[in-house]
């Protein structure tokens, strides 16, 4: 089991609807019509954390782009103990 937050910030578009995309995590979406300027403005950090549990060890990250391409500042990624 991990938490896992996932860092975005838009510095490029100055509109909402501009970037828009999915994240799913082990296959679950988490995140849809993901729209980071119409959530946070331009310029500003948003966070958003999960926690997931992985069945075969790897942890796996989706970005599926709707409107431009989808795009993440950082991932930090926690090991929860059992």
């Amino acid at each position: 089991t991990y938490t896992v937050t996932l860092r975005f910030a838009e510095l490029y578009w100055t509109a909402a609807g501009r970037r828009v995309f999915n994240v799913a995590i082990e296959g679950q979406p988490v995140l849809t019509n993901f729209d980071i300027f119409a959530t946070a403005g331009a310029n500003t950090a948003v966070d958003r954390t999960f926690t997931v549990t992985t069945a075969d060890g790897l942890l796996n990250i989706a970005f599926t782009t709707l409107v431009d391409n989808a795009q993440l500042m950082a991932i930090e990624v926690v090991g929860n103990q059992p």
